[in-house]
């Protein structure tokens, strides 16, 4: 009853009846003038697919190499969710100053590097840890300052972009669901995990670049 008080109602503006409304463009032709978009979209599908791999067996790896109890976990999932917090807000100070296509590049590279390193730092908890840290902040910075570029990819219908991002992100978190417990129960390898990771990152960076480069072309012949 509260909210119903205080939230104001959402009726149409009678004063606003005649103005005409926007032209709705169908959404798949839209994507069929500008398949560059689907570029983009692999990127996401790559990047969150590789993030999604890793996430659901480092728990795995960590209490297998260090013996750890599930409230020490629980202290790893802090440090991945304080990751990810330190990338966002990087990508918000930096990002006009730097560039949001070198962030994302850069970043997701990084990231994917790190990703194949991180199992080898099986020795020392601290250092381990440190490594997750550092990979997720460059993580999240790819892909925040990935979203800021892919406005600029359909600039007529940014809201279709980023739907169908979001969408792309959603199936690459299906897919590494999918593969990485398939992927760690026939292998028992973290090691390979991070490969893998890796390749998909590296093959999200590539489809970034070539994402920029038609960007760029564009924008000369215009």
């Amino acid at each position: 009853a509260l909210l119903w008080v205080m939230v104001p109602g959402d009726g149409p503006d009678r004063s606003a009846a005649q103005v005409p409304r926007p032209e709705r463009q169908p959404v798949l032709r839209l994507l069929r003038e500008r398949p560059i978009v689907f570029v983009g979209l692999g990127y996401s599908i790559c990047t969150i697919a590789a993030q999604e791999i890793f996430f659901i067996n480092y728990a795995l790896w960590m209490e297998s190499s260090f013996a750890l109890v599930l409230g020490t976990l629980g202290l790893a999932t802090v440090v991945l969710g304080l990751a990810e917090a330190v990338g966002e807000v990087l990508v918000s100070a930096a990002g006009d100053r730097i560039g949001m296509h070198r962030m994302a590049l850069s970043g997701a590279l990084l990231a994917g590097v790190g990703f194949a390193v991180i199992p080898h730092l099986n020795q020392n908890l601290l250092l381990a840890l440190g490594g997750i840290f550092v990979v997720f902040v460059l993580f999240e910075m790819a892909i925040v300052a990935a979203i800021g570029l892919f406005t600029e990819v359909l600039p007529q219908a940014r809201s279709v972009m980023m739907s169908a991002n979001i969408s792309a992100m959603s199936l690459g978190r299906l897919i590494g669901a999918l593969v990485g417990g398939g992927l760690y129960a026939l292998t028992h390898s973290f090691g390979l995990i991070g490969l893998v990771t890796m390749a998909l990152m590296l093959a999200g960076c590539g489809l970034l670049a070539l994402l920029l480069r038609t960007m760029a072309a564009a924008d000369a012949a215009a």
